[in-house]
This record gives structure tokens, C-alpha cells and sequence, in this order.
């Protein structure tokens, strides 16, 4: 009898250990203020997704990989590609047959992937100046064409959002191209964090509430339930 209750009670404390290991949910932390928020998503498979804003910096964003030791969070954010200022894919390049170069532009949020309307195409015949004062803007569905002839080859296409991200194009030969394009935007001001390894101080465990140790003190997260 006595070594089953010995057996129960270390399969019980066992079991509690564990569960301390393993956090899953939006937990967000727990302190009151207009001016900073933050928040973790924890997922049963070891990932996590983390967010925080400031009204006086840009909101920060990371994902990656997550597990606890010794009362240490590690946070393994990954790199996202998708979360850089710019991300040009050429998806097509042909010939034309006559001395026209056309360039077909797709232009999309970089987050969400829907047309960014707020961006911008521009020619620069110079590399130090900006010689075409002409503006192409995308239409509701993101695309927008410039047609130029061969015989005046601009140096570069610059595409910018407004107030976010750019990117410029260097041209060195006579093919037309389409090319998607995905910007960042004043909509979504982020910046990704990635990749590194974070590690945090953690303590008190439960189902709905931790503490990690930051901005020099500990700081309450607590589960956010629907």
C-alpha cells in the first residue's frame, strides 16, 4: 500500500513538472498601459509567434521555436523572408519584337499579400538623378505597366510604398520582365525580429499565467480566453 502511494505520489509530481514545460495559448502581458503592449502566442507543437507595440516605436514581430529549461524561456526566432522591407520575384522574361521594353509590375503588401495601392514606380535614367518625373501607380489589384523604348535604356526602376518599403530595380539589358513585388507600408509598420536566440527567466507556471523577467523586473502574462 505504501509503495503505491509512493509510486501515485511521484507519478503526480512527475506529471506536474511536465505540464510546466509546456505552454499553449495567447498569453498577453498582464500590465496596464496605453503606451506598451506584448504578446505570445504558444502552440503544443513548440512553436510560437511573438508581437509588441509602442505608440513611439515600430511594432515589433517574430516567430520560431520554443522550449524551457531550467526555468530559462528559449525563444529560437527563425528568419522570415517574407518580412524584409522588399522581396522582388521575377516571374517572366521575354523578348519583344519591336524596340519597345515593357515591364509588367505586381505590387502587394508584404504581410498579408493583398495589392498595395499606396506604392509608387518611377524610371531613372541617371544613376545620380531622377530624370522621369513621371508616377505609376498600381490599380486595385495591384498591377501597374511601364513601357519604354530601347534606345534610351533607363539606368534602374525605383517601386517605393508610401512611407515604408523600396526597392530598386538595376536594368542591364533590353528584356521585358513581369515581376511581383512584395512592399511593406505605413499599414503594417513592423519590424521582424530574427534570427537569434533569446533567453528569458520564467516562473510561475500555471494553465494561465507566467512571469518572464524583463525591462529589468518580472512581468505577468496571463492567457487570454475568448
Amino acid at each position: 500500500m505504501k509503495k503505491s502511494i509512493i509510486i501515485l505520489t511521484i507519478f503526480f509530481i512527475a506529471q506536474n513538472i511536465h505540464s510546466q514545460f509546456i505552454l499553449d495559448g495567447l498569453f498577453v502581458l498582464d500590465i496596464k498601459s496605453t503606451m506598451h503592449g506584448e504578446q505570445y502566442t504558444f502552440r503544443n507543437d513548440g512553436t510560437f509567434e511573438h508581437y509588441e507595440w509602442n505608440d513611439l516605436l515600430p511594432n515589433d514581430y517574430g516567430r520560431g521555436n520554443y522550449e524551457i529549461q531550467d526555468s530559462i524561456l528559449l525563444l529560437n526566432f527563425i528568419d522570415i523572408p517574407e518580412m524584409h522591407d522588399t522581396i522582388l520575384y521575377i516571374e517572366k522574361e521575354y523578348e519583344t519584337k519591336n524596340d519597345t521594353i515593357i515591364y509588367n509590375f505586381k505590387i502587394l503588401d508584404f504581410r498579408d499579400k493583398t495589392p498595395d495601392i499606396y506604392s509608387v514606380v518611377r524610371l531613372r535614367f541617371s544613376e545620380k538623378f531622377m530624370l522621369d518625373t513621371n508616377l505609376y501607380f498600381p490599380d486595385s489589384n495591384g498591377y501597374t505597366e511601364i513601357r519604354f523604348p530601347k534606345n534610351r535604356l533607363p539606368y534602374s526602376i525605383l517601386i517605393s510604398s508610401l512611407g515604408g518599403g523600396k526597392n530598386e530595380y538595376i536594368i542591364t539589358d533590353f528584356k521585358s520582365r513581369n515581376i511581383r513585388v512584395h512592399l511593406k507600408n505605413l499599414n503594417v509598420l513592423l519590424d521582424y525580429i530574427g534570427p537569434k536566440l533569446e533567453k528569458i527567466q520564467i516562473r510561475k507556471i500555471t494553465d494561465g499565467r507566467f512571469e518572464l523577467y524583463k525591462y529589468k523586473q518580472w512581468c505577468p502574462y496571463v492567457k487570454y480566453l475568448k
